[in-house]
């Protein structure tokens, strides 16, 4: 046991060491950079607004297809709990939730599920960034009748009686896969679990399909969720892009300005990764039109990574690139994700 308290104590200090040496926010003085040249990439005859977007999501109806009891599981309408704590905690992170009419919806989630950019036919823009899908695996209900007892107080003598009352147990697993439509596959998997154990005064025989069990049942699907929010949250993080380049005066250290600031970001403990865009041409003909020309856009292999400087405002933040060589390689209007990180009372399970 005390072998184990050592065994706890170090891996704490570890993870505290981590967290204030490897996603500490980087400190810069502002003035010892100076602006130097940065290309326009080839996104510049992309509109404004598109570059602005926020990280848009789809929220596939969770799958329960096949898994029983399927009464309880319609009754409780584990679907419709699901997708709205989904939601409501994509919307937490500051993620747009697709408001599209359903069937260009489960166009998009059709086109998902075979592994497509998420385009849209018209535009050839990206509408939707990522589409999660989520399944329940299974759902058990067990039940356990205690009859009527008696017992007595050690302390007082007192005798207590405790009436018939059936003890549930209820246990939910499912699995969360999330789709990013730039890369094509699912980026992402997390397995979802939940065991609770409730009770309820009865006088007759347990039902795992009572009412009470409905109730139960509906609380620990989002009990389940709510457990997960974190990974899926901080897994998210807003649409950036590339604006403007610094270089310090007497080192070679670069510094790059993106279009995400203290309004967008959860946390100032983050990591930048930079991708550049391909915009392509193709020809698309829709039902009874002619042909014309569609702007698609992909993004290669991410060209860099960087840390967050000291220099955040409202809609902008200074990031320092962790390899000076990458600097060569951004372009203006290149996409910069911010991968969020966990604090540490995240890691210790205090939050």
């Amino acid at each position: 046991m005390k072998q184990l308290k050592i065994v706890h104590l170090m891996i704490c200090f570890s993870l505290i060491t981590l967290f204030f040496t490897g996603c500490s926010t980087v400190r810069i003085t502002f003035e010892e950079f100076v602006p130097c040249e940065l290309p326009e990439s080839k996104m510049e005859d992309f509109s404004e607004q598109y570059l602005r977007r926020d990280t848009t999501v789809i929220v596939a109806p969770f799958d329960t297809q096949g898994i029983q009891p399927a009464n309880v599981i319609s009754r409780s309408n584990l679907a419709t709990t699901i997708t709205g704590a989904l939601e409501k905690y994509l919307s937490q992170a500051g993620v747009q939730i697709y408001d599209g009419n359903e069937s260009k919806k489960q166009l998009l989630i059709d086109a998902a599920r075979k592994n497509e950019i998420l385009l849209d036919t018209q535009s050839g823009q990206i509408i939707v960034d990522y589409v999660i899908f989520s399944r329940l695996n299974s759902f058990d209900i067990f039940s356990e009748y205690i009859s009527e007892y008696d017992k007595k107080n050690m302390l007082t003598g007192n005798i207590k009686t405790y009436p018939p009352e059936c003890k549930y147990t209820i246990n939910f697993f499912g699995t969360i896969r999330i789709y990013d439509g730039l890369t094509r596959r699912i980026v992402k998997s997390l397995g979802v679990r939940k065991e609770e154990k409730y009770s309820i005064v009865t006088q007759g025989q347990c039902s795992n399909s009572c009412d009470f069990v409905i109730s139960m049942s509906r609380k620990n699907a989002e009990e389940a969720i709510k457990k997960a929010r974190l990974d899926i949250q901080y897994f998210f993080s807003p649409n950036a892009y590339v604006r403007e380049m610094r270089k310090h005066k007497e080192t070679n250290q670069y510094i790059v300005r993106i279009t995400c600031g203290n309004k967008r970001l959860l946390t100032k403990n983050a990591i930048v990764s930079f991708y550049s865009p391909i915009v392509s041409q193709k020809e698309s003909a829709q039902p009874g039109s002619t042909t014309h020309q569609v702007k698609s856009i992909r993004y290669d292999e991410r060209t860099g990574t960087g840390k967050l400087t000291n220099y955040i405002d409202d809609e902008n933040a200074w990031v320092i690139l962790d390899d000076p060589g990458i600097a060569t390689q951004i372009r203006k209007g290149d996409l910069a994700k911010v991968q969020y990180q966990k604090s540490i009372l995240n890691y210790l399970n205090l939050q």
